[in-house]
């Protein structure tokens, strides 16, 4: 008896380790908006509006995933809910903090490899940091 559980629970444990990364949460969009302070959007730059997601983890510093580190300029907070069909806007400037590029670390491998972590500037009007 023993053998034989021992073979399953290594089999199971196996296949779900096997991940399909052909399989996306982004098929059917169905995020909802939330207004949790420590969480703000990457953008590239203040006239394009998409972007990542981030998460502040101190005063000034912020995790997102590695693949977004070629866009990572700008980390907006407080992002106004948008009219209907149209794209989210853009924070008010008080709200804007620009990336400390020379802080980024980051990998962006696969499976636990895709991370970076970064430091943001006080923003430029309050002379605050976000956290």
């Amino acid at each position: 008896m023993k053998p034989i559980l021992l073979s399953t629970l290594i089999l199971t444990g196996l296949s779900a380790n096997a991940l399909d990364y052909t399989k996306s949460l982004c098929k059917n969009d169905d995020r909802t908006y939330s207004y949790e302070e420590h969480i703000g959007r990457i953008v590239e730059n203040l006239e394009k509006n998409t972007g990542c997601t981030a998460t502040l983890i101190s005063e000034n510093c912020a995790i997102t995933a590695g693949h977004c580190v070629s866009i990572l300029n700008f980390l907006e907070f407080n992002i106004p809910h948008p009219q209907a069909d149209q794209e989210p806007p853009h924070a008010a400037e008080n709200d804007v903090y620009t990336v400390d590029k020379s802080s980024i670390k980051s990998q962006d491998g696969g499976m636990g490899k895709d991370w970076a972590i970064f430091k943001v500037n006080p923003n430029k009007i309050t002379g605050k940091f976000p956290g």
